[in-house]
């Protein structure tokens, strides 16, 4: 599905796609504030969505259960990720957070069992609530070089810090 950058796309669209079980694709367009509440919930065959810069808000439960969504290397620019945004995201490997995210809620990542790659942007770390990352032996967590020691001594990035690597030792095969 393509969405035009005419259609407007407001705070009203939580669940406009929501359990579109053959929903493969989607492209929004470039106006779009937000991925409202449950917006993409349970769509179990999306693989691939674009996410606009101007995106700012990241609702809960926005790709709860998009079983099929493998990697999501551009989150626009939101400031947070709210409770089971991806959580029953069971074939996702990559994650990148930008720069502009501060806070990450609690089961945002459940059951994302294959996440090995996650990659925060963030200078100064996010605030993350208890039960945040769903931690897999493979997982990865890539931060700005000059931020490793920020985040390994991080009260609450801390039980991390053996997953903690700088972004420069990121491989891109």
């Amino acid at each position: 599905i393509s969405l035009p950058d005419n259609v407007i796309v407001d705070g009203n669209m939580g669940y406009a796609f929501a359990y579109c079980k053959e929903l493969v694709r989607v492209h929004l367009p470039n106006n779009i504030g937000g991925i409202y509440d449950s917006m993409f919930r349970d769509c179990s065959k999306l693989t691939e969505v674009n996410i606009p810069t101007t995106v700012t808000l990241m609702g809960a439960r926005a790709f709860n259960g998009c079983s099929s969504l493998r990697k999501l290397d551009c989150l626009g620019n939101i400031t947070s990720i709210e409770q089971y945004t991806f959580a029953g995201c069971t074939s996702l490997t990559w994650l990148r957070i930008p720069s502009t995210c501060t806070f990450i809620a609690k089961y945002s990542f459940e059951r994302c069992d294959v996440l090995i790659t996650l990659i925060v942007e963030a200078i100064t770390p996010p605030v993350i609530e208890m039960y945040t990352i769903n931690v897999v032996s493979e997982l990865k967590i890539y931060v700005p070089d000059v931020s490793v020691n920020t985040y390994k001594n991080n009260s609450l990035w801390s039980q991390y810090a053996n997953r903690i690597y700088p972004l420069s030792s990121l491989s891109t095969e």
